[in-house]
C-alpha cells in the first residue's frame, strides 16, 4: 500500500485512470448501481470545484474502489458482474490461504518500464445483511463499507475523459462520491486504519473545495443531522485538535516534508480543516 505521494508517480495513476474508464465502459449496464468511491473521488471533485487558488495538484489514486447499490440493481441484474470484470483480464485477490478474496480484483498493466497492478475493490451497503461482512450481489461478494450508504444519495454525475489501456480516446459519464459523501467517507475510515492518504485527502477537499473551508462547511452543515456525517465530524476534530494531532503530521509525511516545510504544512492544515470545523453547526 502507497505511503506517500512519491509512490503515487503519475505514469501509474493516468494507468488507473485508464482503468477506471475501462471499467465504466465494461460494466456500462450497470452505471445506475455503481458509485466512484475512495481516493480517486477528492481528485474529480476539485477539477470541477476547486477553487480559482486550486492549482490541479491532488495526487488521484492508484486503487479503484466502487460501491454496490444493489437496493437499484437486481440479482438477475448482477448475475454476470463478476464474469464482466474477469472478462476484462482481472483477477481475485488471493488471501493468505490462496483462496479467492471475491470482492477484490487485480490486473496487471504494463509501463513503459516494468508491470504494475491495478486493484478494485467492490463496497456494498453496511446495513444489509447484518451481523456478515459481506454483501452477496449474485455472483459477486461486495464487502460490506461503514459508511458508504451515504453515497447512494450523494453523488455528481460527470463526464471523465482519458484514454483506454491500449490506446484511443475514452469519455464516460461516472456516478462519483460528492464532497458530503466523500468527506464522510474518509472521516470514517480515518478512524479505522493507518493511511496517510486518508489525513491528505480531507485537508486537499477542505482547503481547495470552491472558497475553501466555509463552503465546504456549509455544504456539511446541510446534512448536519445525518449520522453518518457526524460520525465522520467527531472522528475528524479529533485526529486534527491541534497541531500535534494525528492529522497535520499525516499531510505531512504524506507529501514528504521536513524541517521548516513540514511545520508550515503542519501549521496550515491544523488552521484550514479547524476552520471548516469552526463552520460547523451544532447537531
Amino acid at each position: 500500500m502507497p505511503r506517500t505521494a512519491n509512490e503515487y508517480p503519475e505514469e501509474i495513476v493516468t494507468l488507473s485512470k485508464s482503468a477506471m474508464l475501462e471499467l465504466w465502459r465494461g460494466l456500462h449496464r450497470y452505471n445506475r448501481g455503481i458509485t466512484l468511491i475512495g481516493g480517486w473521488v477528492p481528485y474529480f471533485l476539485l477539477e470541477k470545484y476547486g477553487g480559482t487558488s486550486y492549482e490541479h495538484d491532488h495526487i488521484g489514486s492508484i486503487d479503484i474502489d466502487i460501491a454496490l447499490n444493489e437496493t437499484v440493481i437486481s440479482e438477475e441484474e448482477y448475475a454476470n458482474i463478476e464474469q464482466l470484470v474477469q472478462n476484462l483480464g482481472y483477477r481475485h485477490k488471493l488471501d493468505s490461504d490462496n483462496n479467492h478474496i471475491p470482492f477484490v480484483f487485480l490486473k496487471d498493466f504494463y509501463t513503459s518500464n516494468n508491470a504494475v497492478t491495478i486493484e478494485v475493490d467492490f463496497v456494498g451497503s453496511y446495513y444489509g445483511n447484518k451481523g456478515h461482512r459481506h454483501k452477496r450481489v449474485s455472483g459477486l461478494l461486495a464487502r460490506k463499507c461503514h459508511g458508504v450508504d451515504i453515497v447512494f444519495d450523494n453523488y455528481i454525475e460527470e463526464q471523465i475523459n482519458g484514454k483506454f489501456p491500449r490506446g484511443g480516446n475514452a469519455s464516460e459519464i461516472i456516478r462519483i462520491a460528492n464532497l458530503i459523501a466523500s468527506l464522510t467517507m474518509k472521516g470514517i475510515v480515518l478512524g479505522e486504519r493507518y493511511k496517510e492518504k486518508d489525513a491528505y485527502d480531507i485537508y486537499y477537499l477542505i482547503t481547495n473545495y470552491k472558497r475553501g473551508p466555509v463552503d465546504a462547511a456549509n455544504e456539511i452543515n446541510q446534512h448536519i443531522q445525518n449520522v453518518l456525517v457526524n460520525e465522520a465530524l467527531t472522528i475528524i476534530k479529533k485526529d486534527f485538535a491541534d497541531r500535534e494531532s494525528s492529522g497535520p503530521a499525516w499531510v505531512a509525511s504524506f507529501l514528504n516534508e521536513e524541517a521548516e516545510e513540514r511545520e508550515r504544512r503542519i501549521t496550515d492544515v491544523y488552521m484550514n480543516v479547524n476552520e471548516f470545523l469552526d463552520k460547523i453547526k451544532e447537531n
